[in-house]
């Protein structure tokens, strides 16, 4: 199992911007440069893992159809070499799509 990296919303919020205003899809945000960074490393990670532990390497990978979950295990799977299927998108995996959270009604 593995988190998305870094978002660019909260990102965006943290320094004072409001990235939702300007979005298509304000509860969709995609992964900053950093985040996608943070999949590439967390990829490598997982495969010393599992050649340090002597278990089973990745073999499938799943992934939630937000967009941040996409751009993560794509950047995951280049250090990934045992994982050679396509990534599987699983509905299940989101705990919500709910655009009415994110966008503010006057």
């Amino acid at each position: 199992m593995l988190r998305h990296g870094e978002r660019l919303d909260y990102t965006q919020r943290d320094l004072g911007n409001n990235w939702t205003a300007k979005s298509d899809r304000p509860f969709d945000p995609p992964l900053t440069d950093h985040g996608c960074e943070q999949g590439t490393l967390a990829g490598g990670r997982i495969t010393e893992l599992t050649t340090s532990l002597n278990i089973a390497p990745v073999s499938v990978a799943y992934t939630s159809p937000l967009i941040r979950c996409g751009q993560t295990i794509t950047h995951a799977k280049g250090n990934l070499p045992s994982v050679t299927s396509p990534v599987k998108i699983e509905a299940g995996l989101v705990e919500s799509i709910n655009e009415d959270w994110y966008v503010v009604k006057c």
